[in-house]
């Protein structure tokens, strides 16, 4: 009877999985999901219902028993085996992680009743498959289980590749197709499959690709299928118009047949019976106009940004620097029945350059509606009631420039326009502007004038536009003005003396 009880302890002992580690009494209990499981991708694999099992998967079984608790560790091998030891050998392939563990813990729960087995990844399997075809560079990539079809060809597909017809042939031989922008644009996962070991992937070149572009609510650039015309493209790729798009012109840009022409245009009433049928061609670029092309419009003038709105503003000149000629600029602004000059300026008020005399700004109106001063500063920033009007088509509202500039002229060595700087009196203008000529003037009287045109002291601070003009003085003036009233007094003198006659004595 001792020799039988020997022989079973010793049969048992041997049948114990040699991968299993016995852990210290105090480490008994729960074993905590953290130390069973540090690796980021690990984690989140055993969260997904369809993770496959993969070879390079590293599986860890925990369980208890009455001697303890036990771990060990297994891989799932290239073929898809998984040796489990004293549980047996478990063929994996087709099978998701969850079908794995729940099949592992059957196994256990059999020869070890209430051992409450658990069965966590611990990494991912990492292999390799082979893309070719119309990528930026075919060969062999690295990926891991939780890569996606779309994921390996996202980033390596050319700009001309097929993506409604991605070819996977797998480690078998067999190959299926795969319509990636139905998995992303109509969110079927199925399309997007887990690549695996050995998988070749081929990307074609697409047949038809068409741009689409303006008023649709999901422009873009397009592969169609056989048979998908104008209607498919706008409606189902394009997400249909957006409220302002003009469904009467639609323009239609091919590259034609014929080598001699570079390009042709065609206009398509979407519409008409025909309108969703036309064909389209590789290459096609497909615009939907708006209607607010056709809204009336009025034109800002002068001292706005060159290039309308969204154009560069123009820099300042540096202090003491000579301005050259102002930039006129002009740009259209297309406007709603009825609406207001102060509601246009608001609009754009960003296009307005910073040296813009917003004060003294004029409404040419169309027709022979006249000219009319408007002081844009206070109707944008006061609400000036007063000056506030509706637009009419073909207005051109005129902002001058503030020309934060001195001009000085006259007897100078170099006369000119220079930018104003805050604060000083005409003699720092005038020694910008070279000093005094002293062939032309020899005194430093100028003549100032303001904007308004009123003379100015010469003890007042200069302000912006402000002509300063040196009066030509020179000696040879002088002293030929002196010398003719001389000679004038003299002759004078002289007449007076020649008609006096002496007074009689009596």
């Amino acid at each position: 009877m001792r020799d039988s009880v020997i022989a079973f302890l010793l049969i048992a002992l041997l049948l114990w999985p040699s991968a299993a580690v016995p852990l210290a009494a105090e480490d008994f209990g729960p074993v905590p999901f953290a130390e069973q499981q540090a690796d980021v991708e690990a984690a989140f694999a055993m969260t997904l219902e369809d993770y496959p099992a993969t070879p390079g998967d590293v599986y860890e079984l925990v369980f208890r028993s009455d001697r303890g608790i036990y771990r060990a560790q297994f891989v799932v091998e290239h073929d898809y085996q998984l040796q489990l030891d004293l549980f047996g050998t478990l063929n994996v392939r087709g099978m998701s992680f969850p079908e794995v563990r729940d099949q592992v813990r059957e196994r256990v729960m059999q020869q070890y009743p209430n051992s409450y087995p658990r069965l966590v990844i611990v990494r991912v399997g990492e292999f390799h498959v082979h893309l070719s075809g119309e990528v930026i560079e075919s060969g062999w990539y690295r990926v891991n289980a939780l890569s996606r079809l779309q994921d390996v060809v996202d980033e390596r597909a050319t700009a001309f590749a097929a993506l409604r017809q991605v070819i996977v042939h797998d480690d078998r031989g067999e190959a299926q197709s795969w319509d990636l922008f139905a998995a992303s644009r109509d969110g079927q996962p199925e399309q997007n499959p887990y690549v695996r070991p050995g998988d070749r992937i081929e990307l074609l070149r697409a047949e038809r690709q068409v741009r689409l572009s303006g008023e649709v609510r999901r422009p873009g650039m397009y592969e169609l299928l056989p048979g998908e015309a104008l209607g498919e493209l706008i409606e189902r790729y394009g997400d249909g118009f957006t409220r302002t798009a003009d469904h009467k012109r639609v323009a239609i840009r091919r590259v034609p047949e014929q080598p001699d022409r570079a390009s042709e245009r065609l206009r398509v009433n979407f519409r008409s019976v025909s309108g969703p049928d036309t064909a389209l061609r590789d290459q096609d670029a497909v615009t939907v106009p708006t209607r607010e092309e056709f809204l009336p419009v009025v034109f800002f003038e002068g001292a706005v940004r060159p290039d309308g709105p969204g154009g560069e503003p123009a820099g300042d000149l540096r202090d003491g620097e000579r301005a050259s000629e102002l930039q006129f600029a002009r740009f259209a602004y297309r406007f709603d029945e009825g609406e207001l000059l102060s509601e246009a300026a608001l609009a754009v008020q960003e296009e307005f350059r910073g040296a813009a005399d917003l004060r003294e700004a004029y409404i040419v109106r169309s027709g022979m509606g006249g000219v009319r001063r408007v002081n844009l500063e206070e109707l944008l920033y006061r609400g000036s009631v007063e000056q506030d009007m509706e637009l009419s088509d073909g207005d051109r509202i005129v902002i001058p420039f503030q020309q934060r500039f001195v001009t000085v002229t006259g007897a100078v060595n170099n006369p000119g326009l220079f930018r104003y700087v805050q604060g000083r009196t005409f003699e720092y203008y005038l020694d910008l502007a070279g000093g005094t000529n002293i062939n032309q003037t020899w005194v430093r009287r100028p003549l100032i004038r303001g904007r308004d045109g009123e003379r100015r002291s010469r003890s007042e601070v200069i302000q912006p536009e402000d002509r300063i003009h040196m009066r030509k003085v020179s000696p040879a003036l002088y002293l030929g003005i002196a010398g003719a009233m001389a000679g004038s007094v003299l002759a004078i003198w002289a007449l007076l003396d020649t008609d006096r006659s002496p007074i009689p004595w009596d």
